[in-house]
């Protein structure tokens, strides 16, 4: 095993998160990013009639959503 090998096996992440190649040109400590749902405002979609049609189009359009339906099921879903 080469030496760089054993420096990362025997480190735990938080020592990484905190070496200064990992922290080179910041404030010393690896700043995380924000859970998605922290960084993204979201709300809950009362009813079919209050998704954009304009959105629902473009978001079907991009193929990987065949069944109408579902999709706007999916999108009033509170989850």
């Amino acid at each position: 095993m080469n030496p760089i090998s054993v420096l990362i096996v025997s480190l735990q992440l938080a020592e990484i998160n905190r070496h200064s190649w990992v922290t080179a040109g910041g404030k010393g400590e690896l700043e995380l990013e924000l859970p998605m749902m922290d960084v993204v405002q979201t709300h809950v979609i009362p009813s079919a009639d209050a998704v954009d049609p304009d959105v629902l189009q473009a978001i079907a359009s991009l193929g990987c959503f065949k069944d109408r339906d579902k999709l706007i099921m999916e999108l009033l879903s509170p989850k």
